[in-house]
C-alpha cells in the first residue's frame, strides 16, 4: 500500500504502479484485502490506483463510486 489518507469521515486507501502492464481486478482485490486491516474507525473507505500504464477494461467497468482510478502518471 503506498497511500493512506483520511479525514473525520472519509478513509483513501491507494496504491500506484509504474510498470508497462495494465492494472487489472487481482491488484484491486490485492488492495481491497489490505485495506481490511486499516483501523477505519466509522469513516467511509475508498480505494486509489493509480497506473503508468492503464487499466483492464475489467476494472474500467466497474460501477463502483468508492473506486479512484488515475491513469498515465
Amino acid at each position: 500500500m503506498d497511500l493512506i489518507a483520511y479525514d473525520d469521515h472519509h478513509l483513501v486507501a491507494g496504491e500506484c504502479k509504474y510498470r508497462s502492464k495494465a492494472i487489472g481486478r487481482q491488484e484491486l482485490d490485492h488492495l481491497k484485502l489490505k485495506a481490511q486491516f486499516i483501523p477505519a474507525r466509522g469513516r467511509e473507505m475508498y480505494y486509489l490506483l493509480a497506473s503508468r500504464s492503464g487499466f483492464t477494461e475489467e476494472v474500467k467497468q466497474l460501477k463502483d463510486s468508492h473506486l479512484i482510478l488515475i491513469e498515465n502518471i
